[in-house]
């Protein structure tokens, strides 16, 4: 079952998020161009490498949103530990512990994700792109194993 509704909404979650993160990139290169601005060429291998590389995260982020949903069985418990966990935990803890978690610190999804959703080459303290890609994947198939598991134990 849960397999089924993972697949369903893995395909859903990459149409949306390639259709969204290139028109925000259009939308915002004319944006940019209007005012005169720099902008990154979009033919470029670096600009469609990151801008798959943001549709893959935002599907990543998605599916470990609905793992951490069938979990829970709460919506507003999910949303808020899934947002937490992506946009505050990390922050705090950059900010918080020591530069020696740094190593830790990089395998969290969106630091992961650093790696292959920027235009520009990464920094020294950021994961090479086909580790950032296995490590955000693991994310996914832990989460929503663990949620696969979960559902065959809890629900007879």
């Amino acid at each position: 079952m849960v397999a089924a509704k993972t697949a369903v909404f893995a395909g859903l979650l990459v149409v949306v998020s390639l259709v969204a993160v290139f028109a925000a990139f259009l939308v915002g290169t004319l944006v940019l161009s209007a005012r005169g601005q720099a902008t990154a060429p979009f033919f470029d291998a670096h600009t469609i490498g990151s801008l798959l590389g943001m549709a893959g995260y935002l599907s990543a982020i998605g599916l470990i949103g609905l793992g951490v949903g069938i979990l829970l069985r709460n919506v507003a418990g999910a949303v808020l530990l899934v947002v937490a966990g992506i946009l505050v935990v990390p922050n705090l803890a950059q900010g918080l512990l020591p530069d020696s978690w740094d190593a830790v610190l990089q395998f969290l999804p969106n630091s992961a994700a650093s790696a292959f959703t920027t235009v520009h080459a990464a920094s020294a303290d950021v994961l090479p792109g086909p580790v950032a890609v296995v490590v955000l994947v693991a994310w996914v198939v832990v989460v929503v194993g663990a949620s696969a598991v979960l559902v065959q134990r809890r629900d007879v």
